[in-house]
């Protein structure tokens, strides 16, 4: 029997304001976040030295921990007039305050959401200074995240009767949620950052900034829902190349060709069916790649034009084709019709807030490009939904899953067109086309694909805040 180093953070508000470096929500916290809070709430009571620094010296060179945490209900925002920070310049009356915007994830009015994270120990070492280091937790995200927390050792079943999701760490770079993990070092640059705080000195003509802590690794994390992952990789098109979503099909044609000649040259075995898809796309098919581009989405200016390409296996792929294929396809030319050079396709390390988008995880699914459903619907949309059900099996989407669904003819996302304004390729032509909006039991995690074109770009969903 295994058991975990516990340490759960309570928060007392249903708003969670941690952010990513580009603005977007962080959640789970991460564990560099975790650490940073451990070392600020002993710190703030002069009790930092003796076992303490050893324990957290310690837990920096474990390997990154599960986490549990629940699933935000949706997300927020608010302008905030704060004091202007620019210490280096003569206050004034006129500019006294700026405005930020705030991004925060929400959750139930009435729940005080808890945070576990588990490290794996081969016997408990460092616990009761670590309690210790937990109980003087004050906040853990922005200073307005009020929290307490609390450390304990569990077992094997505890830790599996804990609620929430459970996010696991993964090996694989570009699959997941980049987090920040605490390595070797962190402690010491920790605590040189605050030194340049306390040593800065006052007044507009010496103000040197302090510096921000630095020394932190980068682990990815994924979370288990009740559809298995979906490993990926992401492509950005050359520069200065964006592409209308409406010949999406088009688009994952040009990439399809450049990864059949890749798997030629690598002498794979399994180019005519993964690689190539040559099966009848209305019907339930072998395992294959999905080639789907992103139309840009995540901001109230974005144009919805293409700029990014995934390429994803089936629902429970190990990861080695999505890692084949970006090494396969990085740096791979890219044509147009006419034979023109357009420039070349990069590998994407990381998640951009565009990529999360179809990332999730989420409940709420809405499609940004139509769904071709398998059958004729006489233009009804009762009919269209019991299609609907076909169309869940083929993608191996359980129906039990789905809590609700909506089909109509009008754009879910304003970036979005009428279904009949995209390009179909010869074999869809003829079938049904709708928008389509899915609300899960459960978290998922995408992409998620679905209709008979969802090999080629269309059928795609991006998880909505809505």
């Amino acid at each position: 029997m295994r058991n975990y180093l516990q340490i759960t953070v309570r928060y007392f508000d249903y708003r969670y304001h941690g952010r990513f470096a580009d603005g977007e929500v962080e959640w789970p916290p991460s564990p560099f976040r975790l650490f940073q809070a451990l070392v600020a709430g002993v710190g703030n009571t002069g009790g930092l030295s003796g076992d303490y620094l050893d324990a957290l010296r310690w837990l920096e060179k474990q390997p990154p921990p599960l986490i549990r945490a629940p699933v935000p209900e949706g997300q927020g925002q608010l302008l905030l007039f704060v004091p202007t920070n620019q210490a280096d310049v003569a206050p004034s009356r006129e500019k006294r305050l700026t405005g930020k915007l705030a991004r925060y994830a929400l959750f139930p009015p009435d729940s005080w959401p808890e945070v576990h994270y588990l490290w794996p120990l081969p016997a408990p070492m460092f616990f009761e200074s670590l309690s210790g280091l937990a109980r003087n937790l004050v906040a853990l995200g922005w200073g307005i995240d009020v929290a307490s927390a609390y450390a304990g050792l569990v077992t094997d079943q505890e830790a599996e009767n804990l609620q929430g999701t459970l996010w696991r760490p993964v090996a694989e770079g570009g699959v997941g949620t980049p987090h920040r993990v605490p390595i070797e070092g962190s402690l010491d640059d920790l605590l040189a950052a605050y030194q340049t705080w306390r040593n800065r000195l006052p007044g507009p003509r010496h103000y040197r900034p302090p510096r921000w802590p630095r020394v932190f690794g980068t682990c990815y994390y994924l979370p288990d829902t009740a559809l298995p992952r979906r490993p990926f990789a992401v492509f950005r098109l050359p520069e200065g190349l964006a592409l209308r979503q409406e010949n999406a099909a088009k688009i994952a044609a040009m990439v399809r060709s450049l990864a059949i000649k890749a798997a030629q040259e690598d002498g794979l075995q399994d180019v005519a069916t993964f690689v190539a898809g040559h099966v009848h796309e209305s019907q339930r098919t072998p395992p294959r790649f999905s080639y789907v581009p992103l139309p840009s989405l995540g901001h109230p200016h974005a144009d919805g034009l293409v700029r990014r390409v995934l390429v994803a296996e089936p629902f429970g792929g190990d990861g080695s084709r999505a890692r084949w294929i970006g090494r396969a396809l990085h740096n791979a030319l890219v044509t147009d019709e006419e034979g023109n050079q357009l420039g070349r396709l990069r590998v994407m390390e990381g998640l951009d807030g565009v990529v999360r988008c179809y990332w999730g995880p989420s409940r709420d699914w809405c499609s940004v490009t139509p769904v071709f459903l398998p059958g004729f619907d006489d233009r009804k949309p009762a009919k269209a939904l019991k299609l609907l059900r076909e169309a869940l099996a083929h993608a191996d989407i359980p129906e039990a899953l789905v809590l609700d669904a909506r089909v109509q003819k009008a754009p879910l996302w304003p970036s979005s067109s009428h279904p009949l304004r995209y390009f179909s390729p010869a074999y869809l032509r003829g079938l049904p086309r709708w928008h389509v909006r899915l609300l899960f039991r459960e978290p998922v995690t995408g992409p998620v694909l679905l209709g008979a074109g969802r090999h080629v770009g269309l059928g795609l969903f991006a998880a909505s805040s809505r």
